[in-house]
């Protein structure tokens, strides 16, 4: 389990939240060399769960992608159950396949009654 440190935008109440791009972009660097000690100590055919609370798609769906290019012995498994909602596509983040593997709890939802926060799956080859 990587349950990442991160901006936690998903937390509510949140009155007031002093948060720039530079600390979301800083955190989103942070969250990656915190996975890779995580990887280090994968063994193969093993899964890692990376989680954070935050639905920002930098600390999200972009380091997803980030993950995909870096460890090619790494897939993206389906985070099953499937309660959340797909993931964000686009270029950088995920493909439409990806998208639907990872799961996004956005508090604006009107069908959850939750946090905001983001769970991906993958296991190593």
């Amino acid at each position: 389990m990587c349950d990442a440190p991160c901006s936690a935008l998903g937390l509510r109440p949140r009155l007031k939240h002093d948060v720039t791009v530079e600390g979301l972009f800083q955190m989103s660097l942070v969250q990656r060399k915190i996975f890779k000690a995580c990887y280090a100590l994968l063994k193969k055919g093993g899964s890692i769960v990376f989680s954070t609370c935050t639905f920002n798609p930098m600390e999200n769906e972009q380091n997803v992608r980030w993950i995909l290019d870096t460890f090619s012995d790494l897939e993206l498994a389906d985070a099953i159950p499937k309660y959340g909602g797909d993931g964000l596509v686009g270029p950088g983040m995920l493909t439409p396949e990806e998208a639907h593997k990872v799961q996004r709890f956005d508090p604006r939802d009107e069908r959850m009654d939750c946090i905001g926060f983001f769970i991906a799956k993958f296991r190593r080859l």
